[in-house]
């Protein structure tokens, strides 16, 4: 499966961030797009199963990657670091960002197969959910 999300940073209402990011298979990668539409790949990631799902933050400075490898990513672009702020017991189907001005705390949801949604504070992962609700079926 392949994934495209192509954004006008003015639409994130943040600068200096390339416009494109693209992830297919096991690699997320950030891509500039010049005028003349040639295009430089600037960065990439990678899980070590298919990435499955992507959300990107706010503010355009990160992104989450979730994958099936049953894990979930902040990958931060501005330091090209990419850290495991979440992980469930199946593959992880889908992710999303949650601002702070809806949960008073900047977070991510992630559905599973393992049939659960669970929220995860991002500001400090210790890898312990802040809430876990039982779906009835995989998410």
């Amino acid at each position: 499966k392949t994934g495209n999300c192509t954004l006008a940073p003015s639409l994130l209402g943040v600068q200096n961030i390339p416009p494109t990011f693209s992830f297919s298979s096991f690699q997320a990668r950030l891509w500039e797009i010049n005028p003349d539409g040639s295009s430089n790949m600037l960065t990439s990631t990678r899980h070590d199963g298919p990435i499955l799902s992507v959300a990107w933050r706010e503010d355009g400075q990160a992104v989450f990657t979730a994958g099936a490898d049953r894990i979930v990513k902040m990958w931060d672009l501005g330091k090209n670091t990419a850290a495991t702020v979440a992980q469930h017991e199946e593959p992880v189907r889908c992710v999303e960002y949650v601002s702070e001005q809806a949960m008073n705390t900047p977070c991510i949801v992630t559905g599973s197969w393992d049939k659960s949604v669970r929220y995860w504070d991002v500001r400090a992962p210790s890898g312990q959910p802040m809430g876990v609700v039982p779906a009835p079926e995989r998410v």
